[in-house]
């Protein structure tokens, strides 16, 4: 399968799965945005990763965090709710 044009966001991309993805998506073709808290971590996995990748750092338990990286990657945060044990959010591609 081709991403080629395509751009995928990975939250929590500098390690695990998340950097096995990110990996995976750039073999594919894909424009790849990867999060982490660490922006070190960051760094490491964006050399790692190779090919086009961004590296962001970001605390999604942190909504202004959120935000302003939807709005750095040209997206829009269009739910966020944050429980005392869990949170979701949804990020959509801006017009």
């Amino acid at each position: 399968m081709s991403l080629q044009g395509k751009t995928v966001v990975v939250i929590g991309g500098s390690s695990g799965i998340g950097l096995t993805t990110a990996k995976a998506l750039v073999d594919a073709g894909a424009h790849v945005i990867i999060s982490s808290r660490s922006e070190e971590r960051l760094e490491e996995a964006k050399n790692a990763i190779g090919g086009e990748v961004e590296a962001y750092s970001l605390d999604v338990t942190r909504e202004e965090d959120l935000k302003r990286f939807a709005k750095r990657t040209g997206h829009e945060i269009v739910k966020f709710e944050k429980r005392e044990d869990s949170m979701r959010f949804l990020i959509k591609k801006s017009k």
